[in-house]
């Protein structure tokens, strides 16, 4: 007798259209760091996006949402239009969405929101990691990736892009879709707060992606990938009059993921995170 079909996920989301990363959102994007200047034509910005979009891996894992820390001072200007803070949990900081993914959530509570939030928690997530033994998680790390060079400004961005598209890759086994890369990618650049400051600095930032994979009309796994970054630019508006055009700069970036396709598994995670660091045992809807 041969195994029934699989149940999947019961969640409630609705088809979207991916934020799309274009000329324009790129444009708007160096605009927000002071980058103004009449080098940025139609032209130069779109060879910019082309190269950024054949270096993207596709990858079949979707994404229903795309958030960010809601204690980020910068981020509050990425915030789309009516969209509230995103309550996770009393074990969770809260998130807002800074970008749209393939589908979008009905509910954030009602689609294992709160439960994935807690599980990314890096020490929560390591400790998964470590103990998956007994867990049966099923989380990966991908490959850090660390840069040091000299880069116009632009191209420090531009690779800022490309390397969070290959971080993200690298964590899922089989990929997050292009869609979802470039929508995380009108995000990844935060506005600067003060623009009296000569160097460009991201540091320890972070983008939080929900997803889901499909069979058909079936969802048949959810899970959550995480996005660290920082980057340095030093001096990073400096023109080649005034000592060169090229900027010392840093870029560091990990991920790590887990994709669950057992409800089971996934609730089990949150129970055991929570008992194991002392955190409130909240009723969830899922779980």
């Amino acid at each position: 007798m041969g195994f029934p079909p699989p149940e999947g996920f019961k969640l409630s989301l609705t088809k979207a259209t991916p934020s799309p990363f274009n000329h324009d959102t790129l444009k708007g994007q160096l605009e927000s760091i002071g980058l103004n200047c009449s080098e940025l034509t139609q032209s130069t910005l779109q060879t910019y996006v082309d190269q950024v979009h054949s270096q993207i891996p596709d990858g079949e894992v979707q994404s229903f949402a795309i958030l960010a820390p809601a204690n980020d001072q910068e981020i509050m200007s990425l915030v789309m239009p009516g969209m509230a803070l995103l309550q996770t949990s009393s074990s969770a900081s809260d998130m807002v969405q800074v970008a749209t993914g393939d589908w979008t959530a009905d509910n954030f509570a009602d689609n294992y929101g709160p439960e994935l939030q807690v599980i990314q928690n890096p020490d929560h997530f390591k400790w998964l990691y470590d103990n998956s033994g007994t867990t049966k998680f099923t989380g990966q790390y991908g490959n850090p990736i660390i840069k040091t060079g000299y880069y116009k400004t632009a191209d420090a961005i531009k690779e800022l892009f490309i390397d969070s598209a290959v971080a993200a890759s690298s964590a899922l086994v089989t990929g997050l879709n292009k869609e979802s890369i470039q929508a995380v990618m009108t995000s990844v650049v935060n506005p600067m707060v003060n623009s009296d400051l000569s160097n460009y600095v991201l540091e320890n930032k972070s983008r939080v992606i929900l997803l889901v994979q499909m069979n058909g009309d079936l969802y048949t796994g959810i899970g959550v990938l995480t996005i660290d970054y920082s980057l340095y630019v030093h001096d990073y508006k400096r023109k080649s009059k005034d000592g060169g055009d090229t900027h010392d700069t840093k870029l560091n970036m990990s991920a790590r993921a887990v994709l669950y396709t057992d409800p089971n598994v996934l609730c089990g995670n949150y129970h055991a995170v929570l008992k194991q660091f002392n955190l409130p045992d909240t009723p969830t809807i899922r779980c």
